[in-house]
């Protein structure tokens, strides 16, 4: 008899265990994270852009979920005006921008269920690059020489802005060692 109430003591002890220890866990449907925030713009923060000009950015989504963006672009910082919405590629054209003015502008990554993720916000200034300086003094490939000569060349710029130039100088194509600086 006593043994008949140990066993059925350790089964009771087994059962009142294994409901509070035993439990099965319900399976849990995945957690959705947020997009990961847009980075690594172009033109780059704080850099310049040509008035005419393709914006871009990267941006991944750690669920590999669809995403769309928002872009706010403008001369107010933070930009207000929302230029593209429901975007679904990392770039954008955006022309006929005034020269020397400095532009703001952001990217928001979206879900279809409005949950969001904005980046920083990223600043350029609108202008054109120089020309490519041409007509060097020697010509290129020129030969026969003397040492000591004055290097020359000519170059415009689309905005007028001042130019200044590095100049470098070797025997190597192209040459590694800058003679000149802001010349």
């Amino acid at each position: 008899m006593n043994r008949t109430i140990t066993t059925i003591t350790l089964f009771l002890l087994i059962m009142l265990l294994c409901s509070y220890g035993c439990k099965k866990e319900e399976p849990t449907s995945p957690v959705n994270k947020v997009p990961i925030a847009p980075s690594n713009p172009n033109p780059p923060d704080n850099g310049t852009g040509r008035p005419n000009l393709i914006l871009s950015w990267t941006c991944n989504d750690p669920d590999s979920n669809l995403l769309t963006y928002d872009i706010y672009f403008g001369t107010d910082n933070p930009p207000t005006t929302k230029i593209s919405t429901n975007h679904t590629v990392t770039n954008l054209q955006v022309n006929d921008l005034i020269k020397n003015t400095r532009y703001f502008w952001r990217v928001v990554a979206k879900y279809d269920d409005g949950r969001s993720t904005s980046s920083e916000v990223w600043k350029f200034s609108a202008n054109n690059p120089p020309n490519i300086p041409s007509n060097p003094n020697p010509p290129h490939n020129a030969m026969g020489r003397p040492i000591n000569l004055f290097l020359s060349w000519t170059c415009s710029d689309l905005d007028n802005d001042p130019l200044t130039y590095d100049v470098y100088f070797g025997k190597d194509n192209p040459p590694a060692t800058k003679v000149s600086l802001g010349q």
